[in-house]
């Protein structure tokens, strides 16, 4: 067994047992820190992907998709958008309640935002509680357990860091998520802390409860297992392996088990967007060797060892943030960047591992320090995982993705600052002083970067232009620039943001189309045809660029191109009714009155309440003599 050899503490911690030592002080600084730092935040418009997640998202928008979720298959999305709802059904649960509430009132869901946010703070603090009263702390003096979870919670909540998975609507996906794998955290050690049977199970039925939901909410919940078992090997462990300590690793097993039965939610959800066979290959996509983004797996593990070197760069030193980092591909692990960024993170975890040895080794106070240190940074590597590991994602470097991670190495920083305060030669009182004054400075810092990085998402255009001053090579920024000044009628300005991505990218399909949008919106109608053209062919199925190629040609009457391009297009897509019925169009046009009303009537069987179609069939009923459109 340990030695108890921690009964000396119960004489310290005087500074830190007076410093507002209540509970529910700590609350209301934590949730008071959370407001304040996102105050600016509740008329940010929607931005960016909240335009395909919420606002034009017909699953959101028709709470009948949740009660009976069977008539999904009859409605018309992208492919992308039914499988994010099966994958993620809680989070677009969420989006959905907001828009039942709210519509599209953006403070509602910035208020649900921000209360997710602070509850996650909350449940940090506790869980933080929690471990000190495990089995490894169980002799800690309380007042240092409060005062470290209070720390821990208020780094979490201010750190600029989390503005992307707050102020961003869609990233409620990260928040949400987080907050169903912090409730499992703490219900589960809350149910193995407990004496009283009834409170235990049902303790431990909320975790496993509470762990489906996280599955079901974003995938990087598989890893919850094994931060319960980190758990259970850190702060539940002894020391002598004897007959007691055998059945308590078998029970610990029987204890964890359950959980690692809720692994396959997410691989099996992937498997059954729709349950063929050929959709195995979707799963060799999910794992890289083949993925949608068409990024070869080695190049996108290469980029996350300096991905994950910059991400651990913004805890400690948060400037020049950025929505769209742009992070290029590396193709070898020889590239500089690359092999100096492996061997930081090698040193970085084998540094952890050593102090996790270290830890059962040293039976006194600094031992337990060392353990939670190094749990600190092996939660940090697990959390941060599922997107920067194996699993090829479209980007290489993504800030919300560090929301959760992040609180391992905020737990390992305030355990470095323990270390220091029983190995110091200063007083114990004084270096206490020294970490709340620290503690004071640090959040008052952090809360204002939080603050001034929040005026960036003020609008779009404020967005997208903090991305191209920082980024300037970044193609991709300067066309959604473009794309908000388009949508502003400012197309001069819309033009250069779109021909200075093509000077970066001279492939980029979108800049091309918009480009023609924009000199067709101009009255540059050959311009616009060049680049329409140009834009077809670099990628022949574009649906839009075909369409609204053919509407030029039948603006010039020029029926017989016009009818070259719908036909193309329809190849592509013979679903889409506001192409038939241009088609109908031009063969009316031709007087081809027969073909018309074929294609009328194809757009209406495709879309019954699209009206155009059913006045345009009138019309060519007429002319065929037939007054009863019916």
């Amino acid at each position: 067994m340990k030695e108890p050899v921690k009964q000396e503490n119960k004489a310290k911690g005087v500074y830190y047992a007076g410093f507002i030592q209540k509970p529910y002080v700590h609350l209301i600084i934590i949730a008071v820190v959370g407001l304040l730092s996102y105050s600016n935040t509740f008329e940010v418009p929607f931005v960016f992907d909240d335009n395909s997640f919420v606002v034009n998202n017909p699953i959101v928008m028709n709470f009948t998709y949740f009660t009976t979720p069977s008539l999904l298959k009859d409605v018309k999305i992208e492919r992308d958008l039914k499988e994010s709802y099966r994958n993620r059904y809680f989070s677009h649960f969420s989006f959905a309640l907001n828009y039942k509430l709210n519509g599209a009132n953006i403070i509602g869901y910035h208020v649900v935002n921000l209360i997710i946010h602070i509850f996650n703070a909350v449940l940090l603090y506790y869980f933080i509680l929690l471990i000190f009263k495990t089995p490894l702390f169980a002799d800690t003096l309380t007042p240092y357990g409060r005062f470290n979870a209070f720390s821990v919670a208020l780094l979490f909540i201010a750190h600029p860091v989390q503005t992307e998975a707050v102020t961003y609507i869609t990233q409620r996906f990260t928040s949400l998520v987080a907050l169903f794998y912090l409730l499992t955290l703490v219900a589960y050690i809350k149910s193995r802390l407990s004496a009283l049977q009834i409170k235990k199970y049902v303790l431990y039925t909320l975790s496993i409860v509470s762990t489906i939901l996280a599955m079901k909410t974003k995938e990087n919940a598989f890893t919850i297992p094994i931060i319960l078992t980190l758990i259970e090997s850190s702060f539940f462990s002894r020391m002598k392996l004897d007959t007691k300590t055998t059945r308590f690793v078998l029970n610990r097993i029987l204890y964890l088990f359950p959980f690692y039965l809720t692994m396959p939610i997410i691989p099996l959800t992937l498997l059954n967007n729709k349950v063929e066979l050929i959709d195995l290959d979707r799963v060799v996509q999910a794992v890289g060797s083949a993925n949608k983004s068409g990024i070869p797996l080695m190049h996108y593990v290469y980029t996350q060892f300096v991905s994950i070197v910059t991400y651990l760069r913004l805890l400690f030193m948060p400037i020049n943030q950025n929505i769209d980092y742009f992070q290029p591909f590396y193709t070898t692990m020889m590239e500089p960047a690359v092999y100096v960024s492996f061997m930081i993170l090698l040193l970085f975890f084998g540094f952890a591992v050593y102090m996790y040895y270290r830890s059962h080794k040293t039976f006194s106070e600094e031992g337990d320090w060392l353990r939670l240190f190094a749990f600190g940074i092996f939660w940090f590597f697990v959390t941060l995982s599922i997107e920067s590991s194996i699993i090829v994602l479209p980007d290489a470097l993504v800030e919300h993705r560090l929301y959760l991670p992040s609180a391992g190495i905020f737990i390992s920083v305030i355990s470095l600052l323990n270390i220091t305060r029983i190995k110091g030669t200063i007083k114990n009182q004084t270096m206490e002083k020294v970490h709340v004054t620290v503690l004071i400075l640090v959040i008052t810092l952090l809360s204002s970067a939080t603050y001034v990085r929040n005026t960036v998402w003020k609008d779009e255009i404020t967005l997208w232009k903090d991305v191209v001053r920082k980024s300037p090579h970044n193609y991709r920024a300067h066309n959604n620039l473009g794309n908000i000044y388009m949508m502003q009628n400012n197309f001069i300005e819309a033009i250069n943001e779109f021909k200075t991505a093509l000077s970066y990218n001279k492939n980029s399909v979108v800049s091309y189309y918009n480009l023609a949008v924009c000199y067709f919106n101009q009255g540059r109608v050959e311009d616009a045809i060049v680049e329409y053209t140009t834009t077809i062919q670099l990628k022949p199925d574009y649906i839009e660029a075909l369409n609204n190629l053919g509407n030029i040609y039948v603006m010039q009457r020029n029926f017989d191109e016009a009818i070259k391009e719908y036909k193309l297009a329809l190849s592509y897509d013979n679903s889409n009714a506001f192409i038939y019925n241009n088609l109908g169009i031009c063969y009316l046009n031709q007087g081809r009155i027969e073909e018309a009303i074929a294609e009328f009537k194809a757009a209406i069987r495709l879309k019954p309440d699209f009206s155009e179609p059913h006045r345009n069939l009138s019309t060519a009923l007429i002319k065929l003599g037939i007054h009863d459109a019916r």
